[in-house]
């Protein structure tokens, strides 16, 4: 199940509440161009949202509830869910964008839990390093500024890494 609310103060793993972090402007400003650049890739393949909240499956009968960033669903993964009376549970891209005060291990098993759950790909973005780290079936690969991301996991996704961290700089000068 796909909900869009308004954003929580908690996302649950296993049951778990975990306090979403407060964002600072770089991960403002990079949420933003990744939702940009996601939805000019995606075309009309599907939809894009930021803090879409998705339900990606339990262990032991708890609940897990987890907003990406920004979150893409293809209509394909829509129809395929609607056929068997469901709606999706997990995105095909989670884009998790990092703030300074996250939980590095809470990150990696949400990351986990993702791929463990019918997503093809999650983009664990830190703005501070300038880099992309792209997890999918294939393995991990990270991706910094130069450099084009791509995957074959979801080919139509492609774009250049310093998109995705433009006017960063600028914007936090601005920052108290």
């Amino acid at each position: 199940m796909l909900d869009i609310e308004e954003k929580p103060a908690v996302e649950y793993l296993d049951g778990r509440a975990y306090r979403k972090v407060s964002p600072r402007i770089a991960h403002a400003v990079a949420q933003s161009n990744l939702c940009a650049i996601a939805r000019g890739c995606v075309g009309d393949r599907g939809v894009v949202g930021t803090e879409l909240h998705v339900y990606p499956g339990r262990v032991d009968g708890t609940d897990t509830v987890l907003v990406p960033d920004v979150a893409i669903v293809t209509w394909e993964r829509v129809d395929a869910a609607r056929r068997i009376g469901e709606e999706p549970r997990s995105p095909d891209v989670a884009i998790e964008v990092r703030s300074p005060s996250n939980d590095l291990h809470y990150r990696e098993r949400k990351i986990e839990r993702y791929l463990s759950t019918g997503t093809l790909l999650v983009l664990d973005v830190d703005p501070e390093s300038r880099a992309i780290v792209a997890h999918d079936g294939d393995g991990v690969e990270r991706f910094e500024c130069g450099q084009r991301l791509r995957r074959a996991s979801v080919p139509w996704l492609e774009f250049d890494v310093d998109e995705a961290f433009r006017d960063i700089d600028r914007a936090t000068q601005y920052e108290r």
